[in-house]
């Protein structure tokens, strides 16, 4: 049965892809959700895990993984980013999560959050009203986020929700991470001086099929530490450990080397 959810909404994704092209939206391959869950679920194993969330979870997947690597019953939240894709049997909430954020989930913290953000969305509105309610999660050190960085906005939107030893695995293209501009910069800075990354790893060109063939991604991994609690950022390069199957790209045997490692 979840071979044929999956297909069923792969192929709604793809009789809209133009429409997810230009905002930046893109169904999550399997292989990758897969991947992201394995990292999550070892990263967590010895963790008692009761809420996890995805900020905008569209159809599903990646919570849908989650459940397939945790077999206890756990509090599985999510918002769709918007509202083209129908309810399924999980708590989701449709809205705009950055801008208009349901009030039940701002008011919980969360042990895992995982998410797959629009490439590139916007995040700002001409309502200084909505603005000025966003601001504390959306500024840092009195500065915005700049207003076509939506990777940014949905990370402070996660950190913001993170249990103080939680885990968050989020799939980002590599502007979010690499860019030289100042709010990226000072992103940046604030993510390493509070020792949140645990791991990056780059994947395979290609692996989303809606998306540029030049478009770089990662999984960022972040880790909540202990005060104090000093660790070494693990940089993975797994843009060549992946297999080419008919169907694209498979990544079956990644998240066994990568959990070696």
């Amino acid at each position: 049965m979840g071979e044929i959810y999956m297909y069923l909404i792969e192929t709604f994704v793809s009789d809209n892809i133009t429409k997810k092209q230009k905002s930046g939206e893109f169904f999550t391959p399997p292989s990758v959700s897969e991947l992201l869950s394995q990292i999550i679920c070892h990263k967590t194993k010895n963790k008692n895990i009761t809420k996890i969330y995805d900020p905008c979870c569209g159809s599903g997947s990646l919570l849908l993984k989650i459940i397939n690597h945790i077999n206890n019953n756990k509090d599985f939240s999510g918002q769709k980013y918007k509202n083209d894709i129908p309810y399924y049997n999980l708590k989701i909430e449709n809205g705009d999560t950055l801008l208009f954020p349901h009030q039940s989930h701002l008011e919980q913290k969360y042990n895992i959050i995982i998410a797959n953000p629009p490439f590139g969305a916007p995040w700002y509105t001409n309502n200084k009203e909505k603005n000025k309610e966003n601001c504390d999660r959306f500024y840092l050190k009195g500065k915005s986020i700049p207003k076509k960085r939506g990777g940014l906005a949905f990370l402070m939107h996660m950190l913001h929700l993170l249990e103080a030893d939680g885990t968050l695995g989020v799939i980002l293209p590599s502007g979010v991470l690499c860019a030289s501009t100042p709010g990226v910069i000072e992103f940046r800075k604030f993510l390493i001086e509070n020792q949140y990354i645990d791991t990056i790893i780059q994947l395979p060109l290609n692996i989303f099929p809606y998306v540029s063939e030049t478009t770089i991604t990662y999984i960022l991994i972040i880790q909540k530490y202990v005060e104090n609690q000093k660790h070494q950022i693990r940089f993975i390069d797994a843009s060549e450990m992946h297999e080419r199957i008919k169907s694209g790209i498979s990544l079956r045997q990644l998240g066994k080397k990568i959990l070696k490692i």
